[in-house]
Order: structure tokens, then C-alpha cells, then sequence
């Protein structure tokens, strides 16, 4: 377990600009996790106090939400910011290669395999990132628990157990107590993986951090560029069923439609 950093969850909150209060990393860190609604604010005091730990955590949002951009900040924010931040999308793993990509394989093991390190092996010393742990087989949420519950794991083809130490970060946009109840997901395992939970909001219910977030994105694609106020009025009507990610693609599409123009005017806007 990690030590924490001695700086109060409330006075980061504020990401004050005070350099004497606040040290730089975490200034810079939170520079871009924007938005004023209560639930923002919320958010980022409860990232603040999780990354002091060294916990498992399940992120919890619709798809689009941001739980990458959330993972990422809690690995900055923590003692484990100088190792490797380390992510896979589970969901794109094809159940074939699961196993050995996850936890690595030794030469010999199958036909063609050279010793490889898997996930856990190139994240150790950081934080690993495993994205969509809903969709993954009953099998290897069986080692997951096991390298969970001792920190050990086993490549393929080895009959010997290797030491890891990362810090575990989970998400998925699926309703893992459905899947439990349906058989499809370890109960044990969610237990495990659930010890701090974080519920990211949809855009929908903070749409009063819409104005923010256009021109943070605005301002870090260095689009020379002005959201007019009825055209972020527009924004603001829209339910954003895609959360952020669908936000960002219509911000690009509309600096496309503005062409010459600095101001971004309704009518640029398309929303898909």
C-alpha cells in the first residue's frame, strides 16, 4: 500500500493557482478535468481521495463518459505517477488471447510462442487500466480474482507464480449486478474489483459544464475559435446519448462547417 500525499482533498478541489498550496503535478493533472456542477465537483473530490490509495476501483458511466480520461487522472494524482499507466480495452480482446495477453506466455508454451510479458508484467510498479471487465469470460475472471486476492500470477505454460504489484483500475458501462444475477459475471470478483466505486455522470445531467467543456477543447486542439451563445445554447438542449466523446465530435465537426469564420454559430452545428 502506497503512502498518500499530505495535500487536503478540498483544497485540490479548487485546483487553486496558488503554486505554495498546491503542488504543480496536481495543477496540471486537474487542468483538464473541467466542469462547475455540483456533480463535477463531486467527481473530482472523490478522484482526489481515491488516487491517495492504493484500492481497486470500478468506474461506472454510459459509454463516452470519460472513464478513460478518469483512470488516468487518478494514476497522475497518485505516489504512482513516475511508473507505467498501462490500459486495455477487454472488449477488444478476442477470448483466444485473453489469457496470454493479460498474463503472459512462456516460450514453448504453444506452437510458435516466444516468452512474452503480459499486462500485469509490463504495468507493474503502476497502474493497469482494464477497460470493460464485463465482457470478459467466466475463465479468466477466475484469475483475475486469483492475482487480485494474492498478486501473484502464472504466464502460460509456466508452472511457477510471479510476484506483481500494480494498482487496478476496472470500468464498464454494463450492470454487473444483472450479469451476476444472470451467471455471466463472478460475485466474488465484483466484490473484489468494487472496493472503491465511482459513478460517472452522463453529459445530460451536467449540462451546465457544456460551456466549459467546448472551450477546454477548444483551447487543447488550439482551434483559433468562439462558441457563440445562442450556439452553445443549441448544445445545451441536446441530450447527448454519446456523453463527451459525442460532444468532441460535434466541436470538430462544427469548426469544419465555421471555416473562416471565428464565431460558431448555430447553424454550424450537426449534431449525430
Amino acid at each position: 500500500m502506497s503512502k498518500s500525499f499530505n495535500v487536503s482533498s478540498a483544497r485540490l478541489s479548487n485546483v487553486v493557482q496558488d503554486s505554495s498550496v498546491v503542488p504543480f503535478w496536481v495543477r496540471h493533472s486537474l487542468s483538464d478535468f473541467v466542469g462547475k456542477s455540483k456533480k463535477s465537483i463531486e467527481l473530482r473530490e472523490k478522484i482526489i481521495k481515491v488516487a491517495k490509495t492504493d484500492m481497486p476501483v470500478l468506474l461506472l458511466g454510459e459509454s463516452g463518459c470519460g472513464k478513460s480520461h478518469i483512470a488516468r487522472l487518478i494514476h497522475d494524482l497518485s505516489l504512482r505517477r513516475a511508473n507505467v499507466f498501462f490500459d486495455e480495452n477487454l472488449s477488444a480482446l478476442p477470448e483466444s488471447i485473453a489469457e496470454t495477453e493479460l498474463f503472459g506466455c512462456v516460450e514453448g508454451a504453444f506452437t510458435d510462442s516466444t516468452n512474452r510479458p503480459g499486462y500485469f508484467e509490463k504495468a507493474n510498479g503502476g497502474t493497469l487500466f482494464l477497460d470493460e471487465i464485463g465482457d470478459v469470460s467466466l475463465q479468466i475472471q477466475k484469475k483475475l480474482l486469483k492475482v487480485i486476492e494474492t498478486g501473484e500470477f502464472r504466464k502460460v505454460g509456466s508452472s511457477e507464480n510471479e510476484n506483481v504489484d500494480v494498482r487496478l483500475i476496472f470500468a464498464t458501462n454494463a450492470e454487473l449486478h444483472e450479469k451476476i444475477s444472470l451467471k455471466e459475471f463472478r460475485e466474488d470478483l465484483f466484490y473484489r474489483i468494487a472496493s472503491i466505486v465511482i459513478k460517472v455522470p452522463p453529459l445530460r445531467e451536467r449540462k451546465e459544464d457544456i460551456p466549459e467543456i467546448c472551450q477546454n477543447y477548444i483551447d487543447k486542439n488550439k482551434y483559433i475559435k468562439v462558441f457563440s451563445n445562442f450556439a452553445l445554447e443549441k448544445l445545451s438542449e441536446f441530450d447527448w446519448p454519446g456523453n463527451i466523446r459525442q460532444l468532441q465530435n460535434t466541436i470538430d465537426r462544427a469548426v469544419f462547417n465555421s471555416e473562416n469564420s471565428k464565431l460558431i454559430l448555430p447553424e454550424h452545428i450537426e449534431i449525430y
